[in-house]
Order: C-alpha cells, then structure tokens, then sequence
C-alpha cells in the first residue's frame, strides 16, 4: 500500500501528492523492523499533520475551480456543470443528483457553481457574511438550490447543513475575491450593483472590517501547525474512488 499510493496518485496536483507520498513514508516508518520511543512519538505527531492535509480536500474542492468567473463574471443558469468526472454527473428532471460528501458534496464543483450562482441571482443588497441572510431570504436561497439540485429525501438533513456551510464559505470567497479584484484593477462584478457595492467598498474601509480582519488574522496563526485551508481540487473520497477505478484496489481512508 505504501508503495501504490504515489504511483496511483502520481498524476495528481501537488497540494493532493504530497501528503499522500507523507503517508506512504509513515506507513513505511512505522513499519519498519526497529523503532525508538522517540520514533514513536515523531510519528504519533506527524500523522496529525498528515491526515489533516488530507481532510483539506473535502472543504476545499470547489474552490479553485469557481472562484475566478464566480468573482468577476455573471454565471450563465443554463450550464452549471463543473469541471467534475461526467461519470459523476447524473440529471434527473433536468436537475442535478448530488450526495453529501463530509462537509461538501459530490459532485463537487457542479454543487459549488450552482451555490456561487444563487449568490449572484441574489445578491441584490449589502450582505457581509452569509450571517445576514435570514429567515425567509436564507429559505428563498435553499429553495433556488432545491431548483437547480435534487437528492435522496433521507439525506435531507445533511444536504441542507451542508448547503449552508458551503454557501457561506463560498460568499465569503466570492468578496474576498472581489475586494482583492477591486484594489488591484479598480474593477466592479457585474453581478453586484452600482449602489450596493458602494456601500460594500464603504464597509470595507470601516473599523467594523478592520477589526474583523484582525481577529481573523489572529485565529489563523492560533491554528498554525494544525488543520488550516488550503485552496484544492477535488475531494478525498474521490481521489479514493478514482484510484479504485484504475487500479482496480480497494483503498479505504478513515479519518477518525
């Protein structure tokens, strides 16, 4: 196992590579005929590091893919197919068959640019964090996603969890970009209005913005050494799912 791992996934990105060549050396490591106590200890530590780099995926694996055109260009809501495996993708009266993936879906990047376009068909005030979308908007956005996905009724509970952790991680995405876009080349997306992004650019000069940067500044060097976010493709389980495709191998990754 510890061999096949970097020959199956070996045409992968690096960001997806390297922590599974990481767990191949663990799996080496540990073994091997002799180890130390201090060996040990190394390893118990490493392989948090390692499996949280593997997890990355699964919260991550739409963002690359989207995040550009969703930034700057109005989506067209007659194709929202991501660049997903087509073998993933299945349409059922004329909607979108998603499952839920950990905390995101499968297919992926079809789910994040059907959310990344109800944002823009939606964006019609200021909304600084998904926070303020609320009671029947936040019912009316679920409702868009409904239109355009369908799913097993059992897993109702879990899509719409996930649909709200993903959206939210998404608009915030979506403004970062943005304002990144804005300060850079003076550019304003389409999809936001005149009005509604001066209030934006308003806000992002306040000391409302400045100190809500600053505590997320802070948080993330609280996390340092631990399971940051890290810009990826697609998720674990499919990284699994393709290597049991074409090597005909069984692999099962538990992360407890």
């Amino acid at each position: 196992m510890e061999q096949l791992l970097p020959i199956a996934f070996g045409s992968q990105p690096k960001h997806v590579l390297n922590p599974l060549t990481e767990i191949s050396q663990f799996f080496r490591d540990i073994c091997a005929s002799a180890l130390k106590v201090d060996d040990v200890i190394k390893l118990d530590r490493n392989i948090s590091v390692i499996l949280c780099k593997l997890e990355q995926d699964d919260d991550q694996a739409e963002d690359e893919t989207a995040e550009d055109e969703t930034a700057d260009d109005q989506l067209d809501g007659s194709d929202l197919r991501g660049d997903d495996d087509p073998s993933q993708i299945h349409i059922i009266d004329g909607r979108f068959f998603i499952r839920p993936e950990g905390s995101s879906f499968t297919p992926s990047r079809t789910a994040a640019k059907v959310i990344s376009y109800i944002i823009q068909q939606n964006y019609k005030k200021l909304i600084k964090t998904f926070k303020d979308v609320k009671g029947d908007d936040r019912d009316h956005w679920f409702a868009k996603f409904q239109e355009k996905c369908v799913w097993e009724p059992m897993k109702e509970r879990q899509i719409k969890k996930n649909y709200y952790g993903r959206t939210a991680r998404r608009l915030s995405d979506m403004l970062r970009r943005v304002r990144k876009r804005w300060e850079l080349h003076g550019i304003r997306p389409s999809w936001i209005g005149e009005e509604i992004f001066r209030e934006l650019l308003k806000y992002w000069e306040s000391d409302e913005f400045a100190a809500k940067s600053e505590n997320e500044k802070k948080m993330r060097a609280s996390e340092k050494g631990g399971c940051l976010n890290a810009v990826g493709s697609i998720s674990t389980a499919e990284h699994v799912r393709r290597m049991a495709e074409s090597e005909q191998i069984r692999v099962t990754i538990e992360i407890v």
